[in-house]
């Protein structure tokens, strides 16, 4: 079994922000698409795309303070 300092040290996945997989979970696509879409906006033009970035991280995080998720039937406790 694995050391819980270590798990807790060693990340999951690589992100920035976490922002992509906010909007992919939230309208149920898969966040490497708008992950490799980010990535030649980046090519493209990226100062535009930085700010749009900003905008859409300042959006994710409004979102999650200001609305609540309902809870999950996993979190609930079993009936017997």
């Amino acid at each position: 079994m694995q050391d819980p300092e270590i798990r807790a040290a060693t990340p999951k996945k690589a992100s920035l922000f976490g922002i992509c997989q906010a909007f992919g979970n939230d309208f149920g696509f898969n966040p490497d698409y708008l992950r490799v879409l980010l990535a030649i906006m980046l090519l493209v033009n990226p100062v535009a795309t930085l700010a749009a970035y900003a905008i859409a991280g300042m959006a994710v995080l409004a979102s999650r303070l200001l609305v609540r998720r309902p809870a999950s039937s996993a979190t609930t406790s079993p009936s017997l």
